[in-house]
């Protein structure tokens, strides 16, 4: 009975010294990144993300805010397995299909100082004939880095891919926010 009253008082001054410290010393280290992945035909997308949402042939993909503290890495991965089908008895090993966003925001007095990566990997295609089969995966990793303003919109068109290519046009969105503190 004795170490169960120990323990008790020990999270119940844990708990109180919490409760007493301001949020801003809890919090402060913290930022919220919001990211937008717009991918599209159109040659030039508009950097507004109303009229965006109402073009057409465009895929807009606004995965969950990552939250971090500065100077360290922020990664969100969009994955799932994929096992690409064989004509034979033996399995290729599966590989992931889908979308990995890492960004690591440093402060710079006012400013948010960034460099990030957004990783995409996805299926080009699969022909299964009698006997055969054939899968490709396309993955792009593209860096950006900038400096912009807590709240502000940040937009990167990112370059086009060879003429040759099937893949469309991307465009990032970004912006930095401070979490709420609770």
């Amino acid at each position: 009975m004795p170490n169960r009253y120990h323990l008790t008082s020990a999270v119940s001054i844990s708990l109180a010294i919490a409760m007493l410290m301001p949020a801003s010393l809890c919090a402060g280290d913290l930022i919220k990144i919001e990211t937008m992945i717009v991918e599209s035909v159109a040659t030039k997308l508009p950097h507004n993300i109303a009229e965006v949402a109402n073009l057409k042939g465009v895929d807009i993909l606004q995965p969950p805010p990552i939250t971090t503290k500065f100077s360290n890495n922020g990664k969100l991965e969009m994955l799932r397995d994929y096992n690409p089908p064989s004509a034979t008895n033996q399995k290729f090993e599966s590989s992931s299909i889908g979308v990995t966003i890492s960004v690591t925001p440093e402060r710079q007095g006012e400013q948010i100082a960034f460099n990030a990566c957004l990783k995409i990997n996805e299926l080009a295609g699969e022909v299964n004939l009698e006997h055969r089969t054939q899968s490709e995966t396309v993955t792009r990793t593209i860096y950006f880095s900038g400096i912009q303003k807590m709240g502000e919109e940040g937009w990167f068109d990112l370059i086009d891919p060879p003429k040759r290519s099937t893949q469309k046009k991307i465009s990032v969105w970004i912006r930095f926010e401070q979490p709420n503190a609770e």
